[in-house]
């Protein structure tokens, strides 16, 4: 297959994940009321805005709830392109608050209980809402105690910025920029599954570009607790061209699973006895859904929130449903595009139960973009169908960028994402 027809393919998925959807069976026809029916949604990022949004369009009848306790969401895509200072923090900042000029209610408080039998959730300010169907998207939460001695107070002053706030994102730059001639930074990623799969490498791959044009001589070591990560190929050709010599991975197999962190000296030792002095260590922990999903009741032994993948509805429970990072909905990735994808799915059943109307699965998509360089970028693409009950990859060749591609295909990748970051923003968000 040429690579002018690869690009093509990629960009028929993306539009697929975005725009194509399932209609409803009533299009064209009056739908059954829904003027009293309250939906809920928990969590403002891209999956709670999106699922509110998506509920609004498919019922203008519906009363929506969004609660989302601060006024300003940062998300994960493209907050790597703000640590290497090709964006600034607005860029990657929404306010859920906007939403409301879709007669979306949005209550900005936390929420400090879930009663999922009785579909009732208890607010900060001493509210209670109760619901016709409950969405839980509380995106996720760091296991302090994946890696011995990053606890909290090590995490909040050497934040992993996984999501990123203002200040989490700023200091990672300052530590970033800080990095003493020749120095050192030991990069962590976690143990799948986590947010954004291929994120931690993107970051390494981004951490390389400022280096090289400030500080050369620097190296990044990546201590990996996997064997493997996603677009290892194209990450480690792409390291070879723009940054040879800089970056340096070893695998869980070789031992680079960090095992102990000490914060006053930046130390990290690592599983094969190793202990590396560091001038940064950027640790990146385990994850696990938000605590939201923990106080309701609703995680499993692993720490997500486990869903039925025919309309992502939490098993043993009524009206009570989840999507984004904080659901189990392998092999869907952890990533903002399978969010929107689980999020608009979800809004298309809970409005089809409410009717009283038959839901049939929808075809799921993902395509996930991976930024090396400002100007190249690599990405992969998936189709899921739901088959007995099960979510499966409707192409198990996964279109994936070629190894082997040119300086203008790998630009026009780069391109492409940034089209899709502002797209899917208008979409969660309206701008």
């Amino acid at each position: 297959m040429t690579e002018n027809v690869r690009m093509s393919a990629r960009r028929r998925r993306v539009l697929l994940g975005l725009g194509a959807m399932a209609l409803p069976a009533w299009l064209g026809a009056k739908p059954p009321p829904l003027a009293k029916a309250r939906v809920v949604v928990i969590g403002g990022g891209v999956a709670g805005a999106a699922c509110a949004r998506w509920l609004r369009w498919l019922s203008p009848q519906l009363r929506i709830v969004l609660i989302e306790p601060q006024a300003t969401v940062y998300s994960g895509f493209f907050c790597n392109t703000v640590i290497a200072g090709l964006h600034p923090l607005a860029h990657v900042a929404r306010q859920p608050a906007a939403l409301s000029d879709d007669r979306i209610e949005v209550v900005a408080a936390a929420v400090t209980a879930v009663e999922t039998d009785r579909r009732r959730i208890h607010l900060s300010d001493g509210r209670a809402l109760s619901a016709d169907a409950i969405v839980l998207a509380p995106g996720i939460a760091m296991r302090s105690d994946s890696v011995a001695g990053f606890d909290g107070l090590a995490m909040r002053d050497n934040p992993p910025a996984w999501p990123g706030g203002k200040e989490a994102l700023a200091t990672v730059r300052d530590r970033l920029l800080a990095l003493p001639p020749g120095g050192v930074v030991v990069v962590a990623p976690p143990a799948a599954p986590y947010r954004c799969p291929p994120g931690p490498y993107e970051r390494v791959s981004l951490f390389a570009h400022v280096l090289l044009q400030r500080n050369p001589r620097a190296k990044i070591l990546i201590a990996d607790a996997k064997d493997s990560f996603s677009k290892q190929t194209l990450f480690l050709e792409a390291w070879a061209r723009h940054y040879p010599g800089m970056i340096e991975w070893i695998g869980r197999q070789d031992g680079g699973q960090v095992e102990h962190y000490d914060h006053a000296s930046q130390r990290v030792q690592l599983a094969n006895g190793d202990v590396i002095a560091a001038d940064w260590s950027h640790i990146i922990p385990q994850q696990k859904a938000g605590l939201v999903a923990e106080s309701a009741g609703v995680t499993d032994r692993s720490g997500w929130i486990s869903v039925d993948p025919t309309d992502f509805h939490v098993p043993g429970t009524q009206g009570v449903y989840a999507v984004g990072d904080a659901t189990q909905a392998q092999p869907m990735p952890k990533s903002a595009f399978s969010a929107y994808n689980q999020a608009r799915a979800c809004a298309h059943a809970i409005v089809a139960s409410l009717q009283g109307r038959p839901f049939e699965p929808e075809l799921l998509a993902n395509t996930c973009y991976s930024m090396v360089t400002p100007d190249a970028a690599f990405s992969v693409s998936s189709l899921y169908e739901v088959r007995r009950g099960q979510l499966r990859i409707r192409n198990p060749d996964s279109q994936l960028s070629p190894l082997i591609a040119s300086v203008e295909a790998r630009r026009r990748e780069a391109d492409e994402a940034r089209a899709l970051y502002a797209h899917l923003m208008r979409l969660c968000y309206g701008r």
